[in-house]
């Protein structure tokens, strides 16, 4: 099933998509549209919210439904209170592109602001007075469920809520520049998300298929099956030293295509639209604006 937090007449509220009728079904949980807090105050979350989809799938005339054309999608996690881990050159083919002589022995760890984050059908901000090298970066992200720390990968699953697209907007001359990761990656829009959690998929990350269309143009297709560092192994990395809480969203990588890897790069402009795609998720689809 698929997730989303969404608003309708100012009323933020947590809501499953479905996709035959095109609707959006008010499941009567959590509060705000704030999935980080629910799961953090519910016990089995994941288990409780397939049940209400069951429910829902049997009697659709006890759930009040919302044509999705009548409301707003929102981030599907809130832009405060949880953590933004991103994972670098975690395709042996991008880190290849990017200059990287082996693929590396650990994986490459860094955040990203959660104020960066926008939804699905929102503006990516080219602001020129910042970068004049905006890149793409579409990618397949983990959403906590059940906190945790020392997490073995035979049990990471159990702490995995579901997966939703992430597009790591990137301005790489101030990267760069810098020499780190977070300010060329924390600018505000930067942090495309969305639209769905995809919850209790029938099939296997591993299976799944990335791709990254900008202006229809595919530049990125990748399999989770090549990553580095699989989720679970992730997971258990992670947590090692730190506790993984409810809403942690976990960025596992991009594959090669991004603008910055064409000769010459192929840098985001104004009117671009972009386009990130896993057929078991859905698309989040973002334009580009210069201001």
């Amino acid at each position: 099933m698929r997730i989303a937090a969404v608003e309708q007449n100012g009323h933020s509220f947590l809501a499953g998509y479905d996709e035959e009728f095109d609707v959006y079904v008010d499941l009567e949980i959590g509060e705000n549209g704030d999935l980080r807090k629910w799961l953090e105050e519910t016990v089995n979350g994941k288990a409780l919210l397939i049940e209400r989809w069951q429910d829902y799938a049997e009697s659709r005339h006890q759930f009040k439904t919302h044509a999705a054309e009548n409301v707003k999608v929102l981030p599907p996690v809130k832009r405060e209170g949880q953590n933004i881990i991103c994972i670098g050159k975690n395709y042996a083919d991008h880190a290849a592109e990017m200059g990287a002589q082996n693929a590396p022995e650990a994986p490459l760890v860094f955040t990203k602001s959660s104020s960066s984050l926008i939804a699905d059908g929102e503006t990516v901000e080219l602001d020129e007075s910042f970068t004049k090298a905006l890149d793409y970066e579409g990618e397949i992200a983990v959403v906590i469920g059940k906190a945790g720390r020392r997490i073995s990968k035979e049990n990471a699953s159990d702490h995995v809520f579901g997966y939703t697209l992430f597009n790591d907007i990137t301005a790489r001359d101030v990267q760069k520049r810098h020499q780190q990761f977070f300010l060329g990656k924390s600018g505000d829009t930067y942090g495309p998300i969305g639209p769905y959690v995809t919850v209790g998929p029938s099939s296997q990350p591993s299976d799944w298929t990335l791709e990254t269309y900008v202006n229809g143009e595919k530049r990125q297709s990748g399999s989770m099956s090549d990553l580095i560092f699989d989720i679970a192994e992730l997971i258990e990395q992670l947590s090692r030293g730190m506790t993984l809480r409810p809403g942690d969203v976990i960025a596992t990588g991009t594959p090669a295509g991004v603008g910055s890897g064409f000769n010459p790069p192929k840098y985001l402009k104004d009117g671009d639209a972009v386009d990130v795609h896993v057929e078991a998720i859905g698309t989040l689809s973002n334009k580009v604006k210069k201001v």
